[in-house]
């Protein structure tokens, strides 16, 4: 079974992603961190629960050009994890570490 995500590897998929005109899920993962993994466990459950949302991940041992580049497009500092509802190249909302739940995600897609 594939994962309920897209895996970010080149610098024109993350800009793809960061324009759409629909709010994308946008997580940096760090495959070093426990908090890490709790967080992509919250965001995979989300993910289960709405799978018509549009989802990405960025994991940062493998690109960490791509992680810096996310902060640099959205003016954000960089921190991991960390996750992003973004939409025409904006920020709608942001969160990072024991922030990422699923109950967080719900909440911050009903706002938009």
């Amino acid at each position: 079974m594939s994962e309920p995500y897209d895996v970010i590897e080149n610098a024109d998929a993350l800009k793809a992603h960061i324009a759409k005109s629909n709010p994308v899920w946008l997580f940096k993962h760090s495959d070093a961190c426990g908090t890490s993994f709790y967080a992509i466990g919250e965001f995979k459950q989300y993910l289960e629960q709405h799978p018509d949302d549009d989802a990405a991940i960025i994991v940062i041992q493998s690109h960490r050009e791509l992680s810096n580049m996310t902060a640099d497009l959205l003016s954000v500092i960089h921190k991991s994890p960390q996750l992003f509802l973004v939409q025409d190249g904006k920020v709608l909302w942001q969160t990072s570490h024991m922030g990422i739940t699923v109950k967080a995600m719900e909440q911050a897609k009903q706002a938009v």
